[in-house]
């Protein structure tokens, strides 16, 4: 078991080289990343219950949008608190940042954790526990998951195990991810995502492969790359899956083209594989006009929100283990009432 307490540097206030605490009183609070200056913090965000919701870091702050900040804002739950911290912090603060992290690619943002962590902060003493050694599972289902940031960003496989488990199968979620990535770039020797596949196929057998292309691959392009990927795959044991990636982005017209693109590509690969093709794309169109309040696009409008993150998800367990997710108690903290509409909408579009 760890457990361990540091002294807080201060509360509320930009963070720095030390540990800062950001606190919410009855009321979710949000910290804008410019003012609190999070761009060189990482941050674990805990809840009322004392348990880590959130961990992540390093926020763009420049608001106008222009590099693509994918966050700009951290929220912190009512009655709850993060703590924002520096390259000189305890380095027990350090390591439970990645073990929450699951090495999990993300970057400049935050992400929904699965890791049970514990923190309380009485205004000068931040204490943390945890359980360390976390039992295998060896009847798990093994899951790959092989793209880009449509795969990573805001915690998909995460929220994947996580929606699994609340329906009683035990899975197992690695990932194979580089940001921007190609499908093509990791048949291309020469390249690292190449030798960064290899690798992982090297480590262990999985029973499912989940590949997802770039935004801008064109439908020949993906079929080709999944040609080329397919023995790999078969190589290693493991059945293919394609995920149908939203539109990367969410201005109205430009998302209606992209996303029946996207859907004729991944649609046409998956026929010609004889692989089952998760329809995130078509939940997330029926989710915009359904209930436009929930917004399924980060700050960036092109990589998807927490709430997006969980519809993939819930399109993933509908579609490649014939799972009901309607009802499923696992909502990521959104509350049942969010959870339950994005739940409806994967199982519609899946069935």
């Amino acid at each position: 078991m760890i457990d361990f307490s540091i002294n807080v540097h201060s509360i509320n206030t930009p963070a720095n080289d030390g540990v800062v605490v950001l606190t919410a009183g009855e009321d979710a609070r949000v910290f804008c990343a410019k003012e609190y200056n999070l761009i060189d913090a990482d941050i674990l965000a805990f809840g009322a219950d004392g348990r880590l919701q959130e961990a992540g870091g390093h926020l763009y702050t420049n608001p106008d949008g222009k590099l693509g900040s994918p966050q700009l804002t951290l929220r912190v739950p009512a009655h709850g608190f993060a703590a924002a911290f520096g390259k000189s912090a305890e380095a027990e603060l350090k390591a439970t940042h990645a073990f929450a992290m699951e090495g999990a690619m993300l970057y400049n943002a935050t992400m929904t954790v699965d890791r049970e962590v514990y923190g309380k902060f009485d205004g000068k003493t931040l204490c943390v526990s945890y359980e360390e050694n976390i039992p295998v599972n060896p009847m798990a289902i093994r899951f790959l998951f092989l793209g880009n940031s449509c795969i990573y960003f805001n915690g998909v496989p995460l929220k994947f195990r996580a929606l699994c488990r609340a329906a009683g199968l035990a899975v197992d979620v690695t990932y194979c991810t580089v940001g921007g990535a190609f499908l093509r770039q990791y048949l291309d020797p020469e390249h690292k995502c190449h030798q960064k596949m290899l690798d992982v196929l090297k480590a262990k057998k999985y029973d499912f492969a989940i590949l997802q292309d770039a935004n801008a691959a064109t439908a020949e392009e993906t079929e080709n790359s999944v040609r080329g990927l397919l023995p790999y795959i078969q190589e290693n044991g493991a059945r293919l899956f394609l995920y149908a990636r939203s539109a990367a982005t969410a201005e109205p017209m430009r998302n209606r083209e992209e996303t029946a693109r996207l859907w004729d590509s991944y649609y046409r690969a998956g026929k010609a594989f004889d692989a089952p093709v998760a329809p995130a794309v078509l939940a997330f169109a029926r989710c915009m006009e359904r209930y436009p309040e929930l917004e399924l696009y980060a700050d960036d409008r092109s990589h998807h929100s927490a709430y997006g993150s969980y519809l993939v998800a819930c399109c993933m367990v509908e579609t490649y283990l014939r799972i009901d997710v309607r009802g499923l108690a696992y909502d990521a903290y959104f509350g049942a009432d969010v959870a339950s509409k994005l739940q409806e909408i994967a199982h519609e579009v899946c069935n």
